[in-house]
């Protein structure tokens, strides 16, 4: 028996949630302390905006999944969600590229502690969130197989 619509809509939307609570999570905790890095070799001049890029695509991607769930009907025939796998893809590579400052900054002194761990925490949240869309891809794509006549 295939998934319910609900419980499709229930994953993205959890999805959505995690992307942007990363986003408001990376703008809060990580960009002050970043901006403010003291560590030598230390570049805040060019890390601080590609954050920015980072918490953009957070917000993006949200909104996108976030309507997604939204068009998510249980009225006529399902659709195949073919934008979220590759928006999955595009959010495991933000995953790494929080993952990697984040065992970066590691290293350095005990300011960079917080921002390490907040980064990796993010990059955790990411992974979770882009399985909850590719879970939700496959079980609509096998709904509205499903729900093709005969």
């Amino acid at each position: 028996m295939p998934a319910s619509f609900a419980f499709c809509r229930r994953l993205l939307l959890i999805g959505a949630v995690l992307l942007v609570a990363v986003a408001l999570v990376i703008a809060w905790a990580v960009i002050p302390p970043v901006r403010a890095d003291t560590f030598p070799g230390a570049t805040p001049e060019s890390a601080v905006p590609a954050f920015w890029i980072i918490v953009s695509f957070q917000v993006l991607a949200a909104a996108v999944v976030g309507l997604t769930a939204t068009r998510i009907t249980t009225v006529g025939r399902a659709w195949r969600p073919v934008i979220l796998i590759p928006l999955a893809l595009l959010v495991l590579l933000a995953a790494y590229a929080l993952e990697e400052p984040g065992r970066a900054y590691s290293r350095e002194g005990p300011a960079m502690q917080t921002a390490s761990v907040v980064l990796l925490a993010g990059a955790a949240s990411d992974l979770v969130a882009a399985v909850l869309m590719m879970a939700a891809a496959s079980l609509l794509a096998r709904r509205a197989s499903s729900d093709v006549p005969q």
